[in-house]
């Protein structure tokens, strides 16, 4: 599902996506 490899962000859900989807993936 994800084209590009989620960068390492803090815990919070990322501007682009505005959601926690990609805190998923990152807590992961």
């Amino acid at each position: 599902m994800r084209k590009t490899r989620a960068k390492k962000l803090p815990l919070a859900p990322d501007p682009k996506f505005n959601d926690t989807l990609v805190t998923r993936f990152v807590n992961n």
